[in-house]
């Protein structure tokens, strides 16, 4: 878990949950139009086939950076 970030390796589905919250000021905001979706979210990626450790998983200026091994 990173922050509001989850990740894990589920068979051979690697899979992101987590939580976009809106900046505080945004929360009055009367909002027009909104390129960016918050709120929660979950992405599920089919990885090759095969069995994966999740090696390490971190942010790096605002990308998620996941390593995976083969085992």
């Amino acid at each position: 878990r990173i922050g509001q970030l989850e990740v894990g390796i589920e068979g051979s589905v690697l899979s992101v949950r987590g939580e976009r919250p809106h900046a505080p000021e945004m929360r009055e905001a009367a909002i027009r139009r909104l390129e960016i979706p918050y709120g929660r979210f979950e992405r599920r990626v089919m990885l090759p086939a095969g069995r994966y450790q999740l090696v390490r998983n971190e942010l790096s200026d605002g990308c998620l950076v996941i390593a995976l091994n083969r085992v």
